[in-house]
């Protein structure tokens, strides 16, 4: 038995590329500097103990038991007890209990990660030094999906685990990826541009929202092409045209209109990492590349409105603080994460970004919400350990 262990783990914010990872698709998240904190103290006995002011002062005791899926609650604890179980039956827990408090900086039900924060640095903090991260993050995505009943798709608990700082990553989930991860600079100053995370206050949660039924669709949508993904499913003009051919008179449209948004959005997604390689690259300009942070804006925007149009998971408030950023001299504007309320990122020049910052603010408050936080987006590591053995 050793000493507590403190571990971190980044939430993230999405630069582009919602409602594809599940499709087989690609994703650009952006690891930041703000996440979970936890500390971890081992135990002799099949014990785990949790407490954390961040989620709620609700303390948890619980058996932790390998052959036994946790039973769902409804409450914060669930995923923590579902990546302990998860970890215990991979044989991954370096100890039979563990007593853990744990602290976090990111908003919960913002479109931020704060689940996946929470379940990487919890599952860092019980597990050896240099345990393998695919197995890490498989346990918080079964955590996710046997205990909380959230069909998550992967992005988050894989930026979470690989992130590093001042890059975004390249998620790409086709089942033949030859490079399923790609960091990706982020050149933000290159652009003269700063990245906004405006924290709506409307909450959500995947579990009860019309999540499932988005992944729902998207799996139909395949099956339907014959494909096992939609994002690999043929060309787009030829995907859209089988599902209209075969799709039931009642669920046409929508099917058709699902499958569009995640063909178009994994377009976006490879567009906007072909020009911040491009921003990065060659000598430092000596001027702000205005054309490319308006190209990387006019894409942020179009992901908002296939989220909002063709996949139908944006919300009234989203839709006004996203105008209200554009208003305001934003390059461009997206809701970010799952949707269904959370936050939205605005792209603004450095210059306008504090006047972005205020319109967006007071269109929270006519709305009869406060905003939790908006802030800068600055990105940061992966899951680490900050104390303890091998920190």
């Amino acid at each position: 038995m050793t000493g507590p262990v403190t571990a971190f783990a980044p939430g993230r914010v999405n630069l582009i590329g919602d409602h594809t990872d599940y499709a087989g698709g690609r994703c650009l998240p952006l690891p930041l500097d703000r996440g979970t904190t936890a500390v971890a103290t081992p135990r002799t006995d099949r014990t785990l103990s949790a407490w954390s002011a961040a989620f709620s002062d609700e303390q948890v005791t619980a058996t932790i038991d390998p052959s036994a899926v946790p039973v769902r609650t409804g409450r914060w604890h669930d995923l923590v007890r579902g990546v302990l179980w998860s970890l215990a039956r991979r044989g991954l827990l370096t100890a039979p209990g563990w007593d853990l408090r744990i602290d976090s900086t990111v908003p919960v039900g913002a479109g931020l990660s704060s689940s996946a924060a929470l379940a990487c640095a919890v599952a860092t903090a019980v597990t050896a030094p240099g345990a393998d991260r695919a197995a890490l993050i498989a346990a918080c995505i079964e955590a996710e999906h046997a205990v909380v009943g959230a069909p998550v798709g992967g992005m988050d608990q894989t930026v979470a685990v690989h992130g590093r700082a001042g890059h975004g990553l390249v998620l790409d989930f086709s089942r033949d990826a030859v490079h399923p991860i790609r960091p990706v600079p982020l050149p933000l100053h290159r652009l003269g541009a700063r990245l906004l995370v405006i924290d709506t206050g409307e909450r959500h949660r995947l579990a009860d929202s019309a999540y499932p039924a988005r992944r729902a669709d998207t799996a139909t949508a395949a099956r339907l092409c014959g494909a096992a993904d939609l994002a690999a499913a043929g060309p787009i003009a030829q995907v859209l045209a089988v599902i209209g051919l075969r799709a039931a008179p009642a669920d046409r449209d929508r099917l058709i209109r699902r499958a569009r948004h995640v063909r178009t959005e994994c377009a976006r997604v490879d567009a906007v990492a072909a020009l911040l390689r491009a921003a990065a690259a060659g000598p430092e300009p000596a001027a702000p590349d205005v054309a490319r942070a308006a190209a990387l804006g006019a894409l942020l925007t179009a992901s908002h409105r296939s989220l909002a149009t063709d996949f139908a998971v944006s919300t009234p408030l989203l839709d006004r603080v996203v105008a209200t950023a554009l208003s305001a001299g934003a390059y461009g504007a997206r809701l970010t994460g799952g949707g269904f309320g959370g936050a939205v990122l605005a792209l603004a020049p450095a210059d306008r970004a504090d006047v972005v910052a205020r319109a967006a603010r007071r269109q929270i408050a006519a709305a009869g919400t406060d905003a939790a936080a908006v802030f800068t987006a600055r990105t940061g590591p992966g899951a680490h350990r900050t104390a303890g053995p091998s920190a």
